[in-house]
């Protein structure tokens, strides 16, 4: 279901290319997902929780959007525009109200 919705929602010819092995660990303390370097995914929970488990699946899935090349293109794109962004001090951010 996840790859489907997000195939469609960003345009992508054949859900199952989003497609990796998927697994499930509840009781653990810190919730989490990773992916190792073959694309599969691993999403910890403490308990099931329905809205967690989707958010993370969503992630692994995304993460399939982009591939190596394009996702490194997006971090330095966003870390371009970090670089660019000047601290404001909080008299000044007040003195703007």
């Amino acid at each position: 279901m996840v790859c489907r919705q997000v195939a469609q929602d960003f345009h992508v010819p054949n859900y199952k290319n989003l497609e990796s092995p998927l697994t499930l660990v509840l009781g653990e303390d810190r919730e989490r997902y990773v992916i190792d370097h073959l694309g599969a995914g691993t999403i910890y929970l403490l308990q099931w929780d329905e809205a967690h488990f989707a958010s993370a699946a969503v992630r692994i899935t995304f993460h399939h959007v982009l591939s190596s090349g394009q996702f490194q293109e997006e971090v330095k794109n966003v870390l371009t525009r970090f670089s660019k962004i000047v601290p404001e001090t909080i008299s000044a951010a007040r003195n703007r109200r």
